[in-house]
Order: C-alpha cells, then structure tokens, then sequence
C-alpha cells in the first residue's frame, strides 16, 4: 500500500492505482514542459500543503515582442485544496493557467528565443576541449585501424598455423602407425630368436598384480587390495612348498609399492638405528634367530674369531700352569712354548701378544741359550744372542 498526500490528510492507496495516479502525473508533467512558453516545474510547499507553479521564457522574450501576459517570469503557485484534493488535479490546473494568460504573441515570442539561442549555440567556435577531443579522436581512429589491422595479420598467421598442424598431425599418425607395425615385427622377430621360458609360479601368482595403482578404476584398486590383504594374511608356516619369489627392480626388496626396502624405510622413518631395532624385534617376534644367525654373510668369521679367541684363552691357561718351574726341563718347555707364539720382530706384535698373554720381556740371553742347548731354533726374525727372554710376572 501507497500512500497519496491529499488536503488535510493522509490517504493510503493500493499499489496499482498509486501507480497509475504517478504515471498520469508524469504525462502530465511533460506536456506542461512541451509548451513554448514554459522553461520548467518547480515544486512548492506552504503551510496549507504542496502545490507547484511554472517557469515562463515570456520575460526573458519580451525583446521578441509583447505576449498577452506582459512578460512575467513565473505563473501562480497552485497548491492542494478542498477543490483540488490531489497533485494530478494541481498539475492540470497549472496546465490550464498557462493555456488562459498565455496566447499566440506569448508563444511567437518564446520560438524566437529559443531560434535565436539555437543559432548563437551553433555559431560558436570550438573550444580548445573540443580541439583536443578531436585529436585524440582522430589518434584513436588510428590505433583501432592499426590494431584490425594487426588482428587480420595475426588471424591469417593462425590459419596458416592450423593448418601446417593438421598436416604435421596426419603425418604423426601415418608415422604411429609405421612404429607400431616396427615394432610388431621387431617382437615377432625376438619372439623368433628367444623363445618365451615357461613361466615360474612366481609369474603365475604375480600376473593379476597392480604395481601403479594412481590410475586404476575403483575395481582394480578394490581387487589389488583384496590380493594383497590374503597375502598378508598367510600365516609363516603354513606352506611346505617354497615358492619361487622374484627378484631385482619389481621383486620381495626393491618393488616400488610393496618392497621390504622401502617399507623399512617408511615406518624407520630413514633413521638407521630404528631400522635395525625394528628388523631385530621381527626376528624375535617371528621366532627365527638361530636361523636368521646362519643366513648372514659374517657368520663365518664370527665363529672362527670365536674359535682363535677360545685357543688363546687355552694357551694362557696352560702357560700360567707352566711358568711356574720347579726345574731346568719345564723352565725349557715353558721358553720354548713362548717360543711357538713369538712373531719376527719387525712385525711390531710382540708387546701386543705378551700383554695378551700375561707376560713381559726381558733382554737377557736366557731364551736364546735355552734354544741353543736343546736344539730348538729361535724365534722367527731373532739372532741365538738378539732374543729377547719373557720372565714370569
């Protein structure tokens, strides 16, 4: 709901109709502007309500001639009343006012005015805006005909590229079709020289396996998963057969998505000590230490490092037993049994295996004289005279 101002009150009115009131008004309003004589509407409002009066040229025309209402330069104000209760009714009123004071001199007067304006408006030089405008008219007329210009060249240019590509791209697939016959015949050929091994189980298993699962369809990845969740869930044991597991780039180690290397490494994190605290604790968990023991390549040279060190143990047993002589015969059985274990002197081991041994050198002759008398040779390196003699601690 609208509302319309009316004398001495406040009238509400449906949409439509305030609609249709204001659009009469506004016809109204514009034929009052179409007479020659008036320049404009002014809205007025006094203390009794609104009302509005007219603007006349008949003033300002009065050089023209006299019209009938003796050059006024404005009309009487007409406002909201008992007799007028609406601004429609206000507007017609100032239309008809117009039409009653002002006649044919009036109107003879105002065309004249405004021919007379018309000319002067018509005759007046450019000014230097309008200079100015022109120019960069004329410049911009300039880069519109360089840029089409330009367009056109670049069109043609594309034309010429579209098609050196559409040929470019028969002769690609002439040349496709030329490889792939190549390399048909190129297999047929190997296929020839080097017949297909049969296949291993461990090929049989492995034919259905997925190795790139970023681009697979929801199925495969579905059923790459299922494969691999069974093969998880076969318990160590459970088969008698060994089964033949590949090896090198796709095998058990280095296969891009479920090699032990790379999975070490992911739960490791890259930290070294954590891998071998994790691959030890496998071990144990799955019960295989003795067995993991024999499989490393170091497990000989353990044993036999095992072996020497239990020999050295031994000989030092038995020389703390015999260097306790009681007579010239084990004096010679102990000196000679140094002897035995003694290397050449420029070796640089004998303060290494004495201390070892339990016992120091001295630099008297007694070794070397305990040799001579019971036709033993002497040490390795070492002259009858040059031995060094080891005494008991």
């Amino acid at each position: 709901m609208l509302s319309l101002t009316m004398h001495s009150e406040h009238v509400s009115l449906p949409a439509d109709e305030q609609q249709q009131i204001e659009q009469q008004m506004e016809q109204e309003r514009f034929a009052i502007l179409q007479l020659p004589v008036v320049c404009g509407i002014s809205d007025m409002v006094n203390g009794k309500g609104r009302g509005f009066r007219v603007n006349l040229r008949c003033h300002a025309a009065s050089q023209h001639g006299t019209g009938e209402c003796g050059g006024l330069k404005r009309g009487v104000p007409v406002y909201v009343s008992n007799t007028r209760t609406t601004l429609l009714e206000c507007l017609k009123e100032v239309h008809n006012q117009v039409l009653r004071v002002h006649g044919p001199k009036c109107i003879a007067a105002s065309k004249a005015l405004q021919a007379e304006r018309m000319a002067q408006e018509s005759s007046q030089a450019p000014s230097s805006d309008a200079f100015r405008t022109m120019m960069n008219l004329s410049q911009a007329q300039q880069c519109l005909e360089n840029a089409t210009a330009q367009l056109n060249s670049i069109k043609q240019r594309a034309d010429t590229v579209n098609q050196e590509a559409l040929h470019l791209e028969k002769a690609g697939d002439v040349a496709a079709k030329a490889v792939h016959a190549a390399e048909q015949e190129v297999q047929a050929l190997q296929a020839q020289l080097h017949p297909k091994r049969a296949r291993l189980e461990a090929d049989v298993e492995e034919e259905d396996e997925i190795e790139n699962v970023g681009d697979c369809t929801l199925t495969d990845y579905r059923r790459e998963a299922s494969r691999v969740q069974n093969r998880r869930d076969a318990l160590l044991g459970s088969r008698d057969t060994e089964p033949n597991y590949r090896t090198g780039s796709t095998g058990y180690l280095h296969h891009p998505r479920l090699g032990l290397i790379g999975w070490v490494s992911y739960w490791s994190r890259g930290h070294t000590d954590s891998a071998v605290r994790m691959i030890g604790q496998l071990i144990v968990k799955l019960g295989l230490t003795e067995r993991i023991m024999n499989e490393l390549p170091a497990t000989e040279d353990i044993k036999e490092a095992e072996t020497n060190a239990k020999i050295v143990e031994l000989f030092k047993e038995a020389l703390a037993e015999t260097k306790r002589c009681r007579n010239e015969q084990q004096r010679i059985e102990y000196h000679i049994a140094l002897g035995l274990v003694m290397p050449p002197r420029d070796e640089g081991w004998i303060r290494r295996i004495c201390k070892r041994l339990g016992v120091e050198r001295g630099k008297s002759g007694a070794l070397g004289q305990t040799h001579a008398r019971c036709g033993v040779a002497p040490a390795r390196g070492y002259g009858t005279k040059e031995i060094y003699s080891l005494t008991r601690r």
